[in-house]
């Protein structure tokens, strides 16, 4: 059989996609445009998740 490689664990990924859809929800109860802020925030959080989990990565990783 072969061998599967191991993936990388998203720690932050789930804080960030909690953080963008609060700030997708809030922002589109005041603008009233929900439907389109909760997509928008899910991706910015996303991202901002995947880049923390980067930067902590470099961090601890000895030069």
């Amino acid at each position: 059989m072969a061998e599967q490689k191991k993936t990388k664990e998203a720690k932050f990924m789930g804080l960030g996609m909690f953080l963008g859809l609060a700030f997708g929800a809030v922002v589109g109860v005041v603008t009233g445009h929900v439907g389109l802020w909760l997509p928008v925030g899910l991706g910015v959080g996303t991202s901002i998740g995947f880049a923390i989990d980067i930067y902590k990565e470099r961090k601890d990783k000895p030069n």
